[in-house]
């Protein structure tokens, strides 16, 4: 997103979470306690920020509230209810404390959901639930908890306006942050019609939709309308008491960032100035509200060229955060980047290098310090939203010196997958310690993993008595996540965090090796009298004549390739604009698949030869040298199979370079690491499932409707909507001899093997398996469904790792239409899903192979890779997985995998075994007289360790 829609963001997530709930109103109830409500409105004076600001005492009158609600009406009563609702909003917003507040949650979750016909209670409680889901980034679960709160109070009828309007407030909020701009806006309306239909018309509450609509209009750039409806919130908030003083402060905030983005300099220094003083009035100092107009206009002075002015404010701001929030947060390393950018324009180059060093260290510090507390949900917000690499940087990495490369290569070599690191450290805890506690929890965990799995790939068939299954699951899986990071051994995540050098991956390649890491990134420079991105400079602005704009502006995103050898010699490499490769990417996949044909192989003009070009020209110089190549994708490079790409002269990459694939360059650390020798390894070998097996042992005897007597519920899968499962699986016809050939092999090489097929290749099977196996062998179905497929249920979870799988036996006839008052509590669905595969113990196991079409794609996720199979595998704890890209023949598949092992089983490292299968296969189709046909030997790649 560009860099105006960053300033605006951060504005309205701020707004509407300051007091959202303070005034909320009480459900009316058979009891009612004056002195509940007494102790609660004397406890609401003291978050009065014109009085005294004692959130402290805030929280002691609302516990003595709960206790009086508890004492004179009881502990299942509304009037309870209610105060556990407000004592877990406040637990989170003034005291920071989640394990409290999901505490005080889940009493109110179970306290409502024990009242019947009580709409306005159910509704706070839903209301209470989606602020603090959207405070915490889980904006699908926020989604449907505020659509919930909406439906509970039109239930409750039209004296629930005032809460219905602040529902539909922050249900627009929630829109807008996932770029549904439209949608907002039509809560936000809402809204404003809600407010005036309960006769407020210049009260609070509307205001704060007028600011919403000027942010909605500020970020379709329609500024004119923007200031029209941020002034009339200032208006009103002038004019009005508690909560307006702070939301007078956001108003001039936003109006001061309006006028900046007009470039109307002077008028927008004139609102921030005056934001600044009430902020610094209001806010706390722990408060990040209370720098942001101050922050903003140093942002004024540097856009105007004010370096100086700029970097003294700067300066004052950082002194303060250091004091309140620690050197260890990430609005302390914003502020430091901030300084580097100035000391670049002013030509102080070596202060700007160590501002910049500290900043990436800061965020890497705070990384470090809250990837062990938080759940999957919120590291993987933590990974996206703090990584340590920043675009200006890696910009400076092409045109600075090696300190400005090096440090670039640092940003990216501490940002990328550090959740896929977090994760998988806390997974060899889990199952590394003898805790019967975390066993426990464990257990638990992959029940509500089943439980997600089933529910989201079954559709309203199943999970229409139940509409509120989904978020209590994934409220059960969070909760769990919590506990198990908290037992687990934090020290083993800590020491994944540590900080990477260069010179530390230099020293883990082996001669023969080069990696190569791409980056994709926006170019962030300087515009010249051409219209030309220019990388900032070290002399000043104003000794640079072809200079005339002295604001940073953003292109269009592109790759970068940082290249490093065991000489620790870093080259990095502009590749161009990301939307040319990502399309020849795409054109690439339709050739593989079939649906377009390159015009020969041989073409120039093949996007074979037309990747290789935009790739890999550009760094050969870097790794002619060079015989094995470990490749870390970027964004959309993680679908390139870069083993069919051709040079100019018709050759493949894997005719001259054996391949590895890694998620980053720091997995090169790991190759070392033993695992423990077995005197004899097991291998599992699961091939030819028959899926429309029903064996009552394994499966429960479901009610069929005899109406519907298809191999495939139709209806089922109209459900979810999605056509990658709208077919029946049919058998694959290699898949049996390639589990025998492979189990013959293995066993010949003395590994203890067992096989199953046919109906015995069940799910449950999988998830049974008490220890790990040192390879597990896998020739069936596999499935990656992308988001659109679930469009028609928006308030369903969206996790990636729920629309990725394997498909086992009895999977048709675990789809055929079940009667919809069926309970459908099954343990074996037939799907494995990529959730489900993450917390499967493979933590000693050396290679799980995944011979299936697409098992290496997913949904890609900027910075943290591929969230698909290969992802749930690695979390798991596999050292190694090879994976296709691309529908493979069921034959060739076959050859290949026979190829490959006998090589490895031979003592040969895995990434030459599978380079040494794919030139036989190569030689044999030319020794044929056909053409090379790289769809049949092309599609796999080994990820991870591939000695």
């Amino acid at each position: 997103m560009s860099r105006r829609w960053s300033q605006v963001h951060c504005v309205a997530i701020g707004f509407c979470l300051i007091l959202g709930l303070a005034r909320i109103g009480f459900a009316s109830s058979s009891c009612h306690s004056e002195e509940a409500d007494s102790l609660y409105k004397v406890g609401l004076q003291f978050a009065d920020p014109s009085q005294t600001k004692d959130h402290d005492s805030v929280f002691t009158y609302l516990e003595r509230a709960l206790v009086v609600a508890k004492r004179e009406c009881g502990g299942d009563s509304p009037a309870y209810g209610r105060y556990l609702s407000l004592t877990a909003w406040y637990l989170h917003f003034l005291k920071g404390d989640d394990r409290l507040t999901d505490s005080a949650l889940a009493d109110a979750r179970a306290l409502w959901s024990s009242i019947d016909d009580h709409p306005a209670g159910e509704g706070q409680f839903y209301l209470t639930q989606g602020i603090l889901q959207l405070d915490r980034n889980e904006y699908a679960l926020a989604q449907q908890s505020l659509n919930d709160a909406i439906r509970c109070y039109v239930e409750a009828g039209p004296d629930r306006r005032r809460e219905l309007a602040q529902s539909y407030d922050n249900l627009g909020v929630t829109l807008q942050v996932i770029d549904l701009i439209d949608s907002a806006e039509v809560c936000f309306l809402k809204a404003i019609e809600l407010w005036r239909l309960g006769g407020c018309h210049q009260c609070a509450g509307i205001a704060k939709e007028f600011l919403q609509m000027g942010v909605i209009a500020s970020i379709r750039e329609d500024y004119s309308s923007a200031s029209h409806w941020v002034s009339r919130a200032l208006s009103i908030y002038r004019d009005t008491t508690l909560p307006s003083s702070q939301m007078e402060a956001h108003s001039l905030k936003m109006l001061g960032i309006i006028h900046a983005l007009q470039g109307q300099y002077d008028s927008a220094r004139s609102y921030l100035s005056e934001a600044s003083a009430l902020a610094e009035h209001l806010f706390f100092p722990h408060q990040g509200q209370r720098y942001h107009p101050a922050m903003r206009l140093a942002d004024v002075d540097f856009a105007q060229g004010h370096y100086a002015d700029a970097r003294e404010r700067y300066e004052t701001i950082l002194a303060a955060l250091r004091k309140s929030h620690g050197e260890r947060h990430p609005v302390t390393a914003n502020v430091l980047k901030s300084l580097a950018l100035c000391d670049l324009r002013l030509g102080n180059a070596g202060h700007a290098l160590a501002a910049w060093k500290s900043s990436v260290n800061v965020r890497q510090a705070f990384l470090a310090d809250v990837m062990p507390y938080a759940d999957e949900d919120m590291k993987l917000m933590y990974g996206m939203n703090y990584s340590p690499v920043d675009d200006e940087l890696l910009t400076l990495a092409l045109s600075q010196t090696e300190e400005f490369r090096t440090l670039a290569f640092h940003s990216v070599l501490q940002g990328k997958a550090r959740v896929l690191d977090a994760l998988s450290a806390e997974h060899a805890a889990l199952f590394c310690r003898a805790n019967p506690i975390i066993e426990e929890l464990q257990a638990r965990r992959s029940v509500v993993g089943h439980a997600l799995a089933e529910l989201t790939l079954a559709g309203e068939t199943i999970s229409a008595n139940r509409p509120d299954s989904l978020a209590s699951l994934y409220n059960s899986k969070r909760e769990l996540e919590l506990e198990i990071g908290e037992l687990c051994a934090n020290s083993a995540i800590g020491s994944e965090m540590r900080h990477v050098t260069r010179a530390d991956i230099a020293g883990a390649l082996s001669e023969y090796d080069v990696l190569i890491e791409y980056v994709r990134y926006q170019p962030r420079g300087i515009r010249d009298r051409r219209g030309e991105i220019v990388p900032p400079k070290f002399q000043p602005i104003g000794q640079t004549n072809d200079v005339y704009l002295a604001e940073p502006v953003i292109a269009e995103p592109e790759y970068l390739a940082f290249v490093l050898d065991v000489e620790n010699e870093l080259h990095a490499v502009s590749l161009g604009p990301a939307k040319v490769i990502d399309s020849l990417i795409n054109m690439l996949h339709r050739v593989l698949s079939g649906e377009s044909t390159a015009a020969g192989y041989a073409n120039t003009h093949s996007p074979f030869q037309a990747l290789y070009t935009a790739v890999l020209e550009p760094v050969s110089p870097m790794i002619d040298h060079a015989s094995r190549l470990i490749i870390s994708p970027d964004a959309q490079l993680h679908e390139v199979p870069f083993a069919v790409l051709q040079d100019s002269g018709g050759r493949y990459l894997i005719e001259s370079k054996e391949i590895c694939n890694v998620t980053t360059g720091r997995d090169i650390l790991s190759w070392g690491l033993l695992i423990e020798p077995a005197p004899r390894p097991e291998a599992v070998v699961v091939a030819g499932p028959d899926f429309d097996a029903l064996d009552p042992a394994v499966h429960p005897v479901w009610h069929v409707s005899v109406n519907r007597p298809m191999p495939l519920a139709e209806q089922f899968r109209r459900d979810v909507g999605d056509e990658c499962l709208s077919k029946p699986f049919f058998p694959l016809a290699g898949a049996l001899e390639e589990g025998r050939k492979a189990a013959e092999l293995l066993a010949a090489a003395g590994f203890d093997v067992t096989v199953y097929t046919g109906p015995e290749a069940s799910e449950s099977l999988i998830k049974g398996l008490r220890s790990p196996p040192h390879v597990m062998h896998f020739a069936t179905h596999a499935f990656a469904c992308d988001q659109q497929a679930f469009s028609r249920h928006p308030h369903r979870p969206v996790n990636p790792l729920l629309r990725a799988g394997l498909v086992f036996s009895g999977v048709n006839q675990q789809l055929l239409s079940i009667e919809s008052d069926h309970n459908h509590d099954v343990q074996d669905d037939g799907f494995l899903t990529a959730l489900e595969a993450s917390y499967l113990n493979l933590v000693n196991t050396e290679l799980v192979v995944l011979s299936a079409c697409q098992t290496g794609r997913g949904d890609i996720l900027p910075g943290e890779g591929v969230f698909g199979l290969s992802r749930a595998f690695q979390n798991a704890g596999a050292r190694a997985i090879l994976m296709s890209l691309f529908d493979v023949p069921d034959e060739a598949s076959q050859e290949l995998m026979q190829r490959f092992y006998r090589h490895w089983l031979n003592g040969t490292r895995k990434s030459l075994s599978l380079r040494t299968a794919v030139l036989e296969m190569l030689e044999s189709q030319r020794n044929s007289d056909a053409n090379p046909d790289p769809r049949s030997w092309g599609g796999f790649l080994l990820l991870g360790n591939p000695n």
